[in-house]
């Protein structure tokens, strides 16, 4: 068992992962060598496979490069989407709130290196 079906499992096993803000690049705009890995991850969530988290600092990433292009209708649905998908909790970090995190959330999957897939 390796690549995609090896890291699925891995986060099935975990059952949460933290997600950086590469993977939404990767997914959303169909990156030719990690969209297929970042889709099934992405679509794992949605089904319920395990829970991920994400920091609002990676949803501010991703909108804030589709509003410097310009694209009113994409920035309005992406961020439809990150407030509707199912499997998909938003952290607010301060330094207070990170120390929760470290102590309740962790430990989860953290996703290897996109290359390492």
């Amino acid at each position: 068992m390796g690549g995609v079906t090896a890291l699925l499992q891995q986060l099935r096993d975990a059952g949460s992962v933290c997600l950086d803000t590469v993977i939404f690049f990767y997914a959303f705009e169909r990156h030719p060598r990690f969209g297929p890995a970042s889709q099934a991850v992405f679509g794992a969530i949605a089904v319920g496979e395990f829970q991920a988290y994400a920091s609002v600092l990676a949803a501010g990433e991703v909108l804030t490069g589709v509003k410097k292009a310009g694209d009113d209708d994409l920035l309005v649905r992406y961020r439809d989407l990150f407030q509707r998908f199912p499997g998909l909790a938003w952290w607010t970090l301060t330094l207070r709130s990170w120390s929760t995190w470290l102590r309740f959330v962790l430990p989860v999957a953290v996703l290897p290196p996109m290359r390492s897939i």
